[in-house]
């Protein structure tokens, strides 16, 4: 055992976890809070404090309806480590309980949910699919809920996956796995919400071999603590991900965007942009690195972030970073914080329009650039009614 102090959550965390190099790890370090840089907005250390039970593994009667009706996809549903999916699935597409691929640095939770969870689920795909696949992460009961999912995308095929986020209550540790072979495209879509709480932590990897792209757009409501986390790596040549990404926080909600993209191989392409619109005492974070390695010469890597804060007391804290060790690359990051402008609702009132309507419709504006990326029409249409909910409830 390590010297370290640790709280009543971290003990209990090591009386969970198996023997291991997980467990030794965890026990020299503990849950990361704000003395790790990656996590010094997010202090997971001084909110998960008081000791932790494993959730009830016995799934809920009733689940809750999905955030994004979506009656046309294949559905799976993860509920207190526990997998419910069709017993028939479309051809080229199976689910099984695997040995994990071994996955060399793993972040904090990213070991803590592998270690927990007893094996991970495996997701094949190896036929295109016009039918999306749906994965719902559900923690109805008080506890730790932790899951582990690895997806393998075959080479040249192309699929749609929606994962939702719902965490009603306890705490929801997920890790979620994808492997690209060459030229596959994978359209992630990402929906998160938990109430004020709930803490909700998302750790996804996302390996790219060569010419596969990734398509990612979030969408994400916070809860007492949220974070979800993206980390890319560019194995292979001429690989590309968009990750675009929405926080609508109101409250004293929480949600923390971290991305790490690691260009290895030459060619390859990102391009990242998140927005924030920010109310009540809420707090969002974002973090966003583009590691650029030596051989990764040709390199296009664009990032962006902007916030809107819509009350005083509203906060956002921000890191864009760039690591380059090749000289051949076309790379370049932005941020920007502000709030909504007062001439432009002064000129929408003197048209008839009430000062809730124009605000609402400024924010709207604001986030549209990352709806109008989304190529599936039906899903566009779900972001778009999940933001003029949101909306709505505001004014």
């Amino acid at each position: 055992m390590s010297a370290l102090n640790h709280t009543p959550a971290e003990e209990s965390l090591l009386a969970m976890m198996p023997a291991g190099e997980a467990r030794k790890h965890f026990a020299a370090t503990g849950l990361p809070g704000r003395k790790d840089e990656g996590w010094r907005w997010t202090d997971l250390r001084r909110v998960l404090s008081a000791p932790l039970e494993a959730s009830d593994p016995t799934p809920p009667k009733n689940i809750p309806l999905a955030p994004v009706p979506m009656p046309e996809a294949i559905e799976v549903v993860f509920s207190q480590d526990t997998v419910a999916s069709p017993t028939t699935l479309p051809a080229g597409i199976s689910i099984t309980q695997d040995e994990p691929y071994a996955i060399k640095g793993r972040s904090e939770m990213a070991r803590i949910a592998a270690a927990l969870s007893k094996s991970p689920t495996t997701l094949c795909i190896e036929k295109s699919c016009e039918t999306p696949i749906m994965i719902r992460h559900v923690a109805t009961k008080a506890g730790l809920s932790a899951t582990h999912l690895q997806i393998h995308i075959a080479a040249n095929v192309e699929t749609v996956i929606v994962e939702t986020y719902e965490t009603h209550e306890g705490v929801s540790n997920a890790l979620v796995e994808y492997f690209l072979a060459e030229n596959a495209k994978l359209t992630r879509v990402i929906v998160q919400k938990g109430n004020q709480a709930a803490v909700v932590i998302s750790s996804s990897l996302a390996i790219l071999m060569a010419g596969a792209k990734l398509d990612q757009t979030t969408i994400g409501f916070g809860a007492k603590l949220a974070r979800m986390e993206t980390k890319v790596q560019h194995v292979g040549v001429g690989a590309s991900a968009i990750l675009n990404g929405i926080s609508l926080l109101k409250g004293k909600s929480h949600l923390d965007h971290t991305s790490v993209i690691d260009h290895i191989m030459p060619g390859c392409e990102t391009r990242e942009l998140y927005k924030a619109a920010i109310t009540g005492r809420a707090r969002g974070v974002f973090q966003g690195k583009f590691l650029v390695k030596q051989g990764a010469q040709k390199t296009q890597a664009q990032m962006a972030h902007h916030a809107l804060l819509l009350s005083q007391t509203a906060e956002v804290r921000a890191k864009p970073e760039l690591e380059i060790y090749a000289d051949d690359v076309e790379c370049a990051h932005g941020n920007t914080v502000g709030a909504l402008d007062d001439d432009a609702i002064f000129y929408m009132r003197q048209r008839g329009v009430s000062e809730a309507q124009a605000r609402a419709m400024l924010v709207q504006a604001f986030l549209s650039e990352v709806i109008e990326q989304i190529q599936d029409e039906k899903i566009r249409q779900q972001f778009e009614t999940l933001v003029g909910d949101w909306m709505g409830a505001q004014i």
